[in-house]
Order: C-alpha cells, then structure tokens, then sequence
C-alpha cells in the first residue's frame, strides 16, 4: 500500500505539468531571462544553470518537484506510525500551492536534506541558504528562539492567546480600510489579499488551526523532549499554528510557510491519533478526511478548478502525443486581467 500510496504523490505532484498558475512566469524567467518578477538571486543562477545545458524547461521543473516529493516521502516514512494517512492529508492541504512554486520547493528541498541529514530542526546556515531561493524561508528564523522549544512548552498558551490578539487587532485594522489612503505597496498588497479573503476561506483557517492545535497538544505528550527529531516537530507545529492565527485575515503568507512547516505537523497529527482508542482514532480520522475532502472539491470546482485538471500531468500529455490545449493562454488571461 505504501508503495502504491508514494506512486500515487509523485505521479499527482511530481509530475504535473502546466498546473496552477505561476508557471508561466517561471517559464518565461528560464527562456527569456526575464526576472520582472524579482526571483531570488540562487533561483535565478540555478534557472541560468539549467538553461545554459539547454536542459528542457518542464525537465528542470519536473525533476525539481520529484526531488522534493522523494524527501518528504522519505520523512513520512521513517518519522510516521500512519504514513499513508499522513502523506493523504499533506496532499490535500498543499496540492493548491505545491506544483508551480518551483523557489519555493527548491528552498523545502535544502530544509528537508537538513532535517533528514542532522535529525533536527535546520540550521541557520540552512535556513540562510533557502532563503536565497525564497525568502518566505526566513520565517523559520522564529523557530529558533527559545519559547518555541519542547523543553519550554509552559509559555505555549501565552504565545497562542497572543498571536490570537494580534491577529485580530490585524484583521480588524485591514477590514476597517485604514491602510487604504497610505501609498506603500506592502501595505497596498495586504489590503488586497485581506479583500480575497472571504468567509469560506476564515471558515476553512478555522477548521485548520483545530487540526494544527490537536497536532500540538498530541506533540506536547511526547515524551522524549530532548530528541532533536520531537523538538522540530514541535517547534515547526508550534510555528505552523502562530503564523496561521497571526495572518488568519490574509491567508497567502500562511500559504507561503505551509510548504515548510506542515509536513511535521502532519507527522504530529498523525503519530498523535495512532496512540488513540479505536473509536477515538476513527472519529479525528473521519473529521481530519472529510476537511481534506471537502477542501479539494471546492477548490477543484472554484474559480482555479479549471487550472487544476486530471491530465495536467507529464505523462498523461506524453501518451496523447502533447495534443493543443489552451492551458498556457488561459493562464497568461488570468494573470493580464487580475
């Protein structure tokens, strides 16, 4: 089953082709050096790299995300007692922001190597490293603070409720309009996420943070708190659960991290649930699914439904012999009129 499970992710995930959005503008930096999206400077060298060996665009982004896969599917299976159901709720909660965002998944592929190299959390060279290829990466910088450790998990509450207040006094400033007079594009571009954020989507944070809390509390029992591996773990939940109660009101940065951060919280969540009673187990199982579940459809069958097809895969397009599709129109027209 784990077999067929980990075919199944690299087939979703590692080899998709033209899914989402942001590939065209990957496309364009690799073929036309063209950078007006201001990529990070080792993404770039490694774009020029790849480019120069007049390597095939979807090879370097393909083998890109498949490295990624292979790491996570290596942690799922060493550091899970349910792999395939934790491998089954990271696929549902990424598959939205996992396929085109190739800095992204390069910068998770240094942090993962790290992890899996020294068994615990990435260093700061590692986290400096990534942040050459994303800076999003430099968020788990907060990670290394002491509060955040297992050891020192008494201060858990207080850093909860107050990540809860600051992030209401932010919802509350963004949906007041107050930033909307100030010239200044970071605040002119929180105030256009916060718009995007409408209440399905505070209903879908809601249910989430549920999921991340329960991963926490399950991790707080562990009882080896000196391990390197249970202080991550604990620490990127931690993190995972701040950072989405902070931007509850502006979703896309907690997007951002959630490549980094919520592979340990499923391997939290789900090492949690196989210690439970039966019944107990089959209960969060059955509450944790049926949100994956329901989060796909909607999001299949939204507005970007249509940038997130079947067949949008590698291999799929190699058996029909690459027939015309307007994927790559379509998602320029998006782009042009956003």
């Amino acid at each position: 089953m784990w077999l067929a499970s980990s075919a199944l992710v690299i087939f979703v995930l590692g080899l998709g082709y033209k899914v989402g959005l942001d590939w065209v503008s990957y496309q364009d930096n690799y073929y036309y050096n063209n950078d007006s999206e201001g990529f990070e400077p080792l993404y770039n060298l490694l774009s020029r790299l790849f480019a120069s060996l007049n390597i095939n665009f979807w090879f370097f982004a393909i083998f890109i995300k498949s490295v990624n896969v292979i790491l996570l599917l290596s942690i799922f299976k060493r550091y899970t007692k349910l792999p395939i159901l934790t491998v089954t709720i990271f696929l549902a909660l990424t598959y939205p922001y996992i396929n085109d965002v190739l800095r992204q998944i390069v910068a998770s592929i240094i942090l993962l190597s790290s992890f899996l190299l020294f068994k615990k959390m990435p260093s700061i060279l590692s986290i400096i490293l990534s942040t050459g290829f994303h800076t999003s990466s430099l968020m788990l910088l907060l990670g290394k603070f002491n509060v955040f450790k297992l050891s020192s998990k008494k201060f858990t509450i207080l850093i909860i409720l107050s990540s809860i207040g600051f992030g209401s006094l932010l919802m509350g400033l963004l949906s007041s309009g107050l930033f909307t007079t100030l010239n200044i594009m970071a605040i002119s571009k929180l105030q256009m996420y916060s718009e995007d954020s409408n209440i399905a989507n505070i209903y879908s944070s809601i249910v989430r943070l549920s999921i991340y809390a329960l991963a926490l509390y399950f991790q707080t029992r562990v009882s080896n708190v000196k391990s390197g591996i249970n202080d991550w773990i604990y620490r990127a939940t931690l993190l995972m659960l701040i950072i989405e109660l902070l931007t509850m009101s502006i979703p896309i940065i907690s997007q951002r991290v959630r490549l980094y951060l919520l592979p340990f919280v499923c391997i939290a969540l789900t090492n949690g649930i196989a210690t439970l009673p039966k019944g107990t187990k089959l209960i969060l199982i059955g509450y944790v699914l049926s949100y994956c579940i329901l989060f796909l459809y909607l999001f299949t069958h939204g507005v970007f439904g249509a940038f997130y097809q079947i067949d949008m895969n590698i291999l799929i397009q190699l058996l029909r012999g690459f027939p015309p599709n307007n994927w790559e129109s379509a998602a320029y027209s998006f782009w042009k009129y956003r």
